[in-house]
């Protein structure tokens, strides 16, 4: 199948810093509308000062085109105007949208003149790939910068050149002529496998299995491997860094296991005065007043299970019963720590303590 009518537009950065490159212009540009059939259109757009157009959609074979070439050759400015060169240049090869359409750009890497800001700059050339343009850029010349011809060109799905002379530009433009202008299929879409889209497409949730258990992202990582060569970036040294107490094992410093240790001096664990114990016998008890146990039920044995049930006490601590308050009823004590003055109340009230 024959390839559609062919819109190509050059759009040509006419800066002095492209004038080496630009004395073999009209020679490379030969080499590149040479490949072209008859019924291709050719425009060139220069982005100076400001953008110009010097050729219209011409034929390859026009003599017009030749003496636009030769004009852009000859011209310099002090500006770039990349983004209305662009614009224009995407005007140009869009009359219809059954043809292919391309932009080569031969640029600087600058965009001072117009709207010179990077982030339009590329926001266009995005546009124009959305609407079916390739771009590919040619990068070169002096105080040349990279960055944005080398996104334009990633951007509009061309390709991205960097040019060191006027020889290397006749042969990028004749490499462009020969392969980038001749696409294999546009608008393809991939058929996938059958049985794999039916699978996909069943409203059956797959069973788990051993052969489809996974871990959770991030549940689990490699470990650090130490000492195992130059190039894991952790080897010989370790990342210890060498020498130095911090390379040394049980050094002060983080992870190295004296956190008490100040540089000599006397550390302040030993400074600090040090004053009586820790008994490890002691026992902690629940301290209760004898008007308390009025709160359990009348005729009911006071045990530490009774007072829980009752409210009185909250933790499973040992029970002590001080002489605070008075006690009016007999009652039996069975299990708890008493003091001997609320021993002699119970007991004069009529009832007995059992410990």
């Amino acid at each position: 199948r024959a390839r559609p009518p062919l819109r190509l537009a050059i759009v040509i950065d006419v800066s002095a810093r492209t004038a080496t490159l630009r004395a073999s212009l009209l020679a490379a540009a030969a080499s590149l509308v040479t490949p072209l059939r008859p019924e291709d259109r050719v425009s060139i757009v220069l982005a100076g000062n400001e953008a110009e157009v010097l050729a219209d959609s011409l034929a390859p074979i026009d003599p017009g085109l030749g003496d636009a070439i030769d004009d852009a050759s000859r011209r310099t400015s002090t500006g770039v105007a990349l983004y209305d060169a662009m614009a224009i240049a995407g005007e140009l090869v869009s009359d219809d949208p059954a043809n292919l359409r391309h932009l080569v750009v031969l640029s600087s890497g600058r965009a001072d003149a117009g709207l010179a800001s990077e982030t339009q700059v590329l926001a266009l050339a995005e546009a124009l790939a959305a609407s079916g343009v390739t771009i590919s850029t040619i990068g070169g010349g002096d105080d040349y910068l990279q960055r944005v011809p080398l996104a334009i060109g990633e951007i509009g799905a061309g390709a991205y050149y960097f040019a060191a002379d006027g020889e290397d530009l006749i042969d990028i433009f004749g490499l462009e002529g020969r392969t980038a202008l001749f696409p294999i299929a546009r608008d393809f879409e991939l058929a996938r496998n059958r049985h794999v889209a039916d699978k996909q497409n069943s409203e059956t949730p797959e069973k788990i299995g051993l052969h489809n258990l996974r871990t959770a992202p991030g549940a689990t990582k490699n470990r650090k491997r130490l000492g195992r060569g130059p190039g894991s970036g952790t080897g010989k040294t370790s990342g210890k860094g060498h020498k130095g107490m911090k390379a040394r094992a049980g050094h002060h410093g983080p992870g190295g296991g004296k956190p008490q240790f100040e540089g000599g001096q006397m550390p302040l664990t030993r400074r600090l005065p040090k004053r009586g114990f820790t008994n490890i016998f002691r026992v902690e008890y629940q301290v209760i007043g004898l008007d308390e146990l009025a709160r359990v039920p009348a005729g009911t044995e006071i045990s530490s299970e009774s007072l829980h049930e009752a409210g009185v006490i909250k933790s499973k601590k040992p029970v002590k019963v001080l002489a605070n308050g008075e006690i009016s009823q007999a009652v039996t004590v069975r299990g708890l720590k008493v003091s001997g003055a609320a021993r002699e109340k119970i007991v004069a009230a009529g009832g007995r303590v059992e410990e």
